[in-house]
This record gives C-alpha cells, structure tokens and sequence, in this order.
C-alpha cells in the first residue's frame, strides 16, 4: 500500500541538498578549526566518495560558494600537505548591535516561525533570535509548543540519520492502521498543512526501493544504524513530491488537461503528480487529482494547459477567463 499523505497528494528533498549539506559541513569544519585544515582530513570527513582530483575540483567550487556568501577561505601547503583556513580579517566583521526597530522588525517576521510546529528547525531558530539581541530574551521565543518526546525526538533522529547518510529502523503506522516495523533511508523533509513529512526509500533485502511520502508523527522509536550507509540519487528532486497549489484540501476529483508541447520542466512536473500520456505529435494528455476546480483551472491557464474534464473544470476555466477579460 502506498502510503501517500490524507489528501492523497504524492508529495518528493532537492539534488541541491546534498551540495548544500556538503558546503554547511566545510563551513561548519573551518569555523570550529584551531587550526589550518589538511586537504586530506577534509577529503576523508566530508568528500569520502570523491578521488583526489575530483576532490580538489569540488572542494574548490564550495569555496566559491563560500566566498560568494562572505566567507573567504585561503590555502597554504606545508610538506606537501594543502592547508585550508578561513581568511577571518575579510570573512568576519567585528560586534554589531541591532537598534530597537531592527530587532523588533525581526521578532515581528520570525516569531511566526518559531511557534510554527511544521517548521524543523523552529527551536533552533528560537535560540538563533535570542543571541542576536538581548531584548529577544523577554520574549517567550523558545517554542513550547511540542513535547520534547514522540514526535520532536524522531525529526531529531531523521534530520540526524539524513545529515550522515545512515540508515534508520523505525516504527510506522500507516493510514489503514497497520504497523510494521521499516528501514528507511531519508532523502528529504517538507510540511503540508502543518504536518510534517519525510521521503524515504525502504530498504527491501539488499535494495532500496523508490521513494514515498512517510508521516513523521505516525514513526515511532527511531534507531539509526551504524555503519549502513546510503547515498541520495543525483536525479532526486524534492519538488516532485510538493502538492501543486489546487491540492490543498480533500480531493474532490480528476481533472484532465490537455497540453501542447509543454516544457521539459512542466513535464517533469506532470508525471510526478499525475498520469501523462504522450502522443507522437508532442501533445499530452494529464490527468491529476484536485481539491479546488477553480484553484486547478486558475492554475492550468497559467501554465498554458488546456482543460478537457469533467464540466467543474471546464466551467471553472470559462469563468477565470471571463474574470479576466473584464479587468483587462
């Protein structure tokens, strides 16, 4: 059974993922560095599946990356040994105060975040806003709003077994109420309708199998697995999985679209969310759940689709026209 979420949405994290997770970890190396780092220790601790000179060619795009966020990194050699450090004097300014406004500014947009329970990183938020300002620590910003067990201590585990590319046993409870006990692999995490998800793929004998949508809240008694690792496919794309604007609700029906040459990335797009038949002639033919005719014409006009079914959608499209043409 595929366990998609309620709104029987099929829901995919990025490819960038794994180069930003490769760059946080450089940076986070280099920041906490009493010293110069050898290109070899920071060859075996982040690029372990890269040889040497594909090494150096990664390594030296990331600083790129770096420098292009203010973080200047500088080499050396020392016996034959490439050293690599933070350039502080162009990387770092000194003490900076926020004045009362600007901090207020930011407890105004944040706080939002902080009390959000599907945003992951809302506790470390928190603390991030209470040591930019004093005046933040008056405020309640460290969030209360979950229990420190169940839920919370699973994402930890999650996010922990994803940043190490290790596999993790958990239990699952699916929507049927069947419980098994599985071997995921996380590729990635996004929220819908303040409930969080996380892609996995399931280990299955020796292989892992295509990736689905899994509830965190429904896991349970996570343990990662040591020493069993994994690696995220290039082609993984975390958008995939995203619910398109018009599923934001209970389905309500199959909309059917038809498309005429589409875009490479509209394409793409189609096919994870939907059945798309291609004919020779470069014209295609989609069918995708919808919760909102209206939000679902809205949205296919836009993308330059034409919709073929049922009457709602058709009906729907004429009127989002019409609505236009008497504004235009």
């Amino acid at each position: 059974m595929d366990d998609t979420p309620d709104t029987e949405d099929e829901v995919r994290l990025n490819t960038k993922d794994e180069a930003a997770r490769r760059v946080a970890s450089l940076a986070l190396e280099l920041i906490n560095a009493r010293r110069p780092l050898e290109a070899t220790y920071i060859n075996a601790h982040i690029y372990p599946d890269l040889d040497r000179n594909s090494f150096f060619r990664a390594l030296g795009r990331d600083c790129e990356r770096l420098a292009a966020c203010g973080m200047h990194v500088v080499k050396s050699t020392q016996n034959d040994e490439q050293l690599y450090q933070i350039d502080e004097k162009n990387s770092f300014i000194g003490d900076a105060k926020l004045t009362q406004e600007e901090a207020l500014e930011l407890q105004v947009l944040l706080s939002p975040q902080v009390a959000n329970p599907a945003f992951p990183l809302a506790d470390e938020l928190g603390m991030a806003l209470l040591k930019i300002d004093r005046s933040f620590a008056e405020q309640p910003l460290v969030s209360t709003r979950r229990p420190k067990k169940g839920p919370d201590r699973t994402l930890q585990m999650l996010r922990d077994a994803y940043g190490q590319h290790l596999l993790v046993e958990v239990g699952y409870c699916d929507a049927a109420g069947v419980k098994s006990t599985k071997i995921l692999a996380p590729y990635g995490f996004y929220s819908f309708r303040d409930t969080l998800y996380c892609v996995c793929a399931e280990e299955k004998g020796s292989k892992l199998e295509e990736p689905r949508t899994y509830r965190i809240d429904r896991m349970e008694k996570p343990k990662i697995l040591s020493g069993r690792s994994y690696t995220v496919p290039d082609s993984f794309e975390i958008d995939d999985y995203r619910a398109l604007p018009f599923q934001m609700g209970p389905t309500v029906g199959t909309a059917v679209f038809a498309a005429q040459h589409p875009q490479p990335d509209l394409v793409s797009l189609m096919k994870a969310h939907g059945t798309l038949e291609e004919e020779e002639d470069g014209s295609s033919i989609w069918q995708v759940p919808a919760s909102s005719w209206e939000a679902a014409a809205s949205w296919g006009i836009a993308q330059g689709l034409i919709p073929q079914k049922p009457e709602e959608l058709i009906s729907a499209a004429k009127a989002c026209l019409e609505g236009a043409i008497a504004h235009a």
